[in-house]
């Protein structure tokens, strides 16, 4: 810690030494590399890219950079604005958590360019201890979980009333949509459901594949997958 104290003491690029900045950088690759862990071991979905955990890295280390750079020089703050202004980014954010994750690893290279490399170690353990208790816990996660369940019938021999038909596997329902396929030759009905919990999912849909008029059952969690 006394180390990291005189890393703070200059947070200057000019006045620090070669091996000062080096060890800024080796920090800062280290905290975005805890950093990225967090993010891949507690991603949940099907947004998660491998390129995203390279960028979270690489924030960190850019950013302590770009703080070393401006060293406190308004003119060259000024000067890196305008140049950042040139770019445009045109990807789009799909999970609302990735920009918290973007956000903390700006903040941490922030603190580690500016020589708080304690409060940017603390930021980094604090942000990831965090993350991983409301992964373990499931904060957050609805109490009631819906489903889309989507059922392919042939029209001629399928009931009028689907519902009656659901109604020992499901607690509630609700038709979104009904179309017809195969010029009129079979029926695709989809269902927002939600299921008792004495009756599994998979039994559910192995139940419903077994009738003869039913041609296929596609069921599609809340997080985007589905069971076929």
């Amino acid at each position: 810690m006394d180390f990291l104290s005189q890393i703070g003491s200059t947070t200057t690029a000019s006045t620090q030494s070669f091996s000062t900045i080096v060890v800024m950088s080796l920090l800062a690759v280290v905290c975005g590399i805890i950093l990225a862990l967090a993010y891949q071991i507690t991603h949940r979905g099907f947004s998660y890219s491998q390129t995203f955990v390279h960028s979270l890295i690489l924030i960190v280390l850019i950013t302590t950079l770009v703080m070393l750079v401006i060293s406190g020089n308004i003119t060259r703050a000024f000067t890196l604005i305008g140049a950042l202004s040139i770019i445009r980014f045109r990807s789009a954010v799909k999970n609302s958590l990735d920009i918290v994750y973007i956000f903390a690893a700006a903040v941490i290279g922030m603190g580690i360019g500016t020589g708080s490399s304690q409060l940017a170690i603390w930021s980094t353990v604090a942000i990831v201890t965090v993350l991983f208790i409301l992964n373990s816990i499931h904060f957050g996660s609805p109490t009631h979980q819906h489903h889309v369940l989507r059922i392919t019938t042939q029209k001629k021999s399928a009931p009028e009333n689907m519902e009656e038909l659901l109604s020992p596997y499901v607690k509630s329902l609700s038709l979104i949509s009904a179309h017809s396929l195969q010029a009129g030759k079979l029926t695709e009905l989809t269902f927002l459901v939600q299921f008792k919990k004495s009756t599994p999912r998979v039994q559910a849909i192995t139940q419903l594949q077994k009738l003869s008029f039913v041609t296929q059952v596609s069921l599609l969690s809340p997080q985007g997958g589905s069971s076929e």
